[in-house]
C-alpha cells in the first residue's frame, strides 16, 4: 500500500464571519484552486490582515490572491459551505511564524487543540498581550500565564495575538 502523505481537511463555514487558518501545505496556494471546492461562494468575501478578495461570477477578485498557512483570515460566507483542501501536515516546529509588536493575524498549525499555556509557550509575552479567537481571548499575566475564556486554540481556527514586543 502506497498513500502521497496528503490528507483531506473539512473546514465547515457558517452563514456570516468565520475566523479560519489553513494548517496544511497546500500544493497550489492561489486563491481558486484553494477555494476552489466551495459550493456556494457567490457574494462571499475573505480577507487577511493587509488584504482581502470576494468573489464573482466564476473567480475570486481583488489583492488577495494566494493562501498561506501561517496567517488567520475572515471568512464571510453568503450561505453555509464547506471548504475541502487536499495537502500535506506541517510540523509546527518546522513552520515559524513571525509577529510584529502589535495586532498579528495568526493560523494555529498543529491537528489538535493545545491549552492556550503549551500552544503559545514559545513566546515571550508581557503582561497585557493578548489573544483572541472569534469566540474568546486571553491575556498574558506575569506568574499566572495566559487568563480568560480562550483555554485552547483548536485547528482550523485563526486567531488575533497583540503583542507588545515583535518575535517568532
Amino acid at each position: 500500500l502506497h498513500t502521497s502523505g496528503q490528507v483531506l481537511r473539512e473546514i465547515p463555514l457558517a452563514q456570516g464571519w468565520n475566523w479560519i487558518s489553513l494548517n496544511l501545505s497546500l500544493p497550489d496556494p492561489a486563491i481558486n484552486p484553494v477555494l476552489g471546492t466551495l459550493i456556494h461562494p457567490e457574494d462571499d468575501y475573505i480577507k487577511s490582515q493587509a488584504s482581502f478578495s470576494e468573489y464573482f461570477g466564476s473567480a475570486w477578485f481583488g489583492s488577495l490572491d494566494t493562501l498561506g498557512n501561517t496567517s488567520m483570515y475572515q471568512y464571510r460566507a453568503n450561505l453555509p459551505d464547506t471548504l475541502k483542501l487536499i495537502g500535506e501536515l506541517i510540523d509546527p516546529s518546522m513552520q515559524p511564524i513571525p509577529f510584529t509588536a502589535g495586532w498579528n493575524w495568526i493560523s494555529y498549525l498543529p491537528n489538535k487543540p493545545l491549552p492556550v499555556d503549551e500552544a503559545l509557550v514559545g513566546l515571550s509575552p508581557l503582561t497585557g498581550d493578548l489573544i483572541k479567537g472569534q469566540f474568546g481571548f486571553a491575556q498574558y499575566i506575569a506568574n499566572f500565564g495566559w487568563i480568560g475564556n480562550l483555554s485552547h486554540l483548536m485547528p482550523p481556527q485563526g486567531y488575533q495575538l497583540r503583542m507588545a514586543n515583535a518575535g517568532v
